[in-house]
């Protein structure tokens, strides 16, 4: 599945990490199993979904529309986003130009602190927008439960997607978009029903009057698995920390420049007076700086630890299968084909292994990828990292 990501870019649905990480402490021998050597042959195909609510047959036609819809939206979030910053910017030099400058410097507080949350992914101003395009020709299949629908694209990814991830559904005519904390994520319309769509409004309402569909069956199991783990306590803990501190340490120094742009400005307009006032403030706005980055980074643990366990509570089984040129997982709520040649970095660590691809990472336990299996993902996919 193509799709979209902040901005137009990654796919919806089945863009999360498949699972987390476990110490080997975390489990008894019995919950660890015997690994063999990567298999030579092509991996066999995920088996189709059966009594699906709707299928879909993408065509080109269809993708542009979808494509559009989400380029209108974001074209609309961007104008907010410059009107915001402009009706604030003009309100400042009108301040300043009326000799108002305490007020003028309390807007620039404003803007910087807005400029700075925007920077972080937080509030209002800071939405992404993404989508699931399939390729042309793909089909697409989709069953509705009442806790998650089941997604397939293909024969190479099927996924359980819980509804408390979302907030709010939007129905356009090519497309139906889901909401969550800070993006929106769109989906071919012809994917879901009357019916669905419904139950959804109703189950994110939080009403109980419309009446749910049956539960979803298991995902199919994989067959001939080269690794089997069992999910710790810790397992799900582990992987989200590993990915959401990756993510958020980028962001640090960036923050700090931020904070010192910041400085400069005060020191700018109060001038050789303000040297001190603007040490101080260096101090102040990099604690607060350091402050907020731990606060969303506490957040995006949390939020990304609630995702992780939805593929990995404690007890489940997690099971890989590598073959001659592509990696199997599959998990109670996840069952996906990786290509070797889409992986562009591979980082292994005591516990876990992160794979990087289509610009993200994706975290396993390390019982998974056997050394043999890492040897052969290095020896397909000589230019890996």
């Amino acid at each position: 599945m193509g799709g979209e990501n902040d901005g137009p870019s990654r796919s919806a649905g089945g863009a999360e990490p498949a699972a987390g990480s476990s110490r080997s402490g975390d489990m008894t021998a019995a919950q660890r199993h015997s690994t063999e050597a990567p298999q030579p042959d092509e991996l066999p195909p995920i088996p189709a979904m059966e009594q699906p609510d709707a299928v879909l047959e993408a065509t080109p036609e269809n993708n542009e529309l979808l494509k559009a819809s989400v380029r209108r939206r974001y074209r609309n979030h961007r104008r907010l986003v410059f009107v915001t910053y402009s009706i604030l910017i003009v309100l400042m030099i009108a301040l300043w130009i009326s000799r108002q400058y305490e007020v003028a410097v309390a807007v620039l507080a404003v803007i910087a602190s807005s400029a700075f949350l925007h920077k972080l992914r937080i509030g209002p101003l800071a939405r992404s927008y993404r989508a699931l395009v399939p390729r042309e020709g793909q089909t697409l299949t989709i069953r509705f439960g009442p806790d998650a629908f089941e997604l397939q694209g293909g024969t190479n990814r099927r996924v359980h997607v819980a509804y408390n991830r979302f907030r709010a559904i939007a129905v356009e005519s090519y497309s139906i978009t889901l909401r969550t904390r800070n993006s929106d994520i769109s989906y071919p319309r012809e994917l879901f029903p009357d019916t669905a769509i419904d139950y959804l409004r109703a189950r994110l309402a939080g009403r109980r009057d419309v009446a749910a569909p049956p539960p979803l069956p298991p995902i199919p199991p994989l067959e001939k698995p080269t690794a089997t783990v069992t999910a710790g306590p810790d397992t799900a803990s582990r992987m989200a920390w590993a990915v959401t501190w990756r993510r958020n340490r980028r962001l640090t120094q960036s923050n700090a420049a931020i904070a010192a742009m910041a400085v400069l400005i005060v020191v700018a307009i109060t001038g050789k007076e303000g040297l001190v006032a603007g040490a101080l403030w260096a101090g102040v706005l990099m604690i607060a700086a350091l402050t907020v980055r731990l606060a969303v980074t506490v957040a995006d643990f949390i939020r990304v630890r609630r995702l992780f366990t939805t593929y990995a509570a404690e007890g489940a089984p997690l099971s890989s299968r590598f073959g001659s040129d592509a990696v199997a997982v599959r998990t109670h709520g996840f069952y996906s084909h990786l290509r070797y040649d889409s992986i562009t970095k591979l980082t292994i660590r005591r516990h876990l292994v992160l794979l990087y691809h289509d610009g993200h990472a994706t975290a396993f336990p390390r019982e998974l990828f056997p050394d043999s299996a890492i040897a052969h993902i290095r020896a397909v996919n000589p230019g890996l990292h």
